[in-house]
């Protein structure tokens, strides 16, 4: 095998983009667990875009080579 033909053994990292769904899915999941009472300005859709903003910028810091959901 020719260095052209070696298989790219590195994982490509997801863009925040590509992962936007599987967040939803987990911020869904978890949605049960928020006690909002003492909050009555915000609710769940607002809760949830702080914590999809907060996971954008901290993109850079998640590791590829471990699963999403528990980051």
């Amino acid at each position: 095998m020719s260095k052209n033909e070696k298989k790219d053994t590195t994982a490509r990292k997801l863009t925040f983009e590509e992962s936007i769904g599987f967040i939803d899915q987990e911020i869904i999941k978890r949605r049960g667990k928020w006690n909002l009472t003492s909050l009555h300005w915000m609710d769940y859709d607002d809760v949830s875009q702080i914590i999809r903003i907060h996971i954008h910028e901290k993109w850079h810091l998640y590791d590829a080579s471990k699963p999403l959901g528990p980051w």
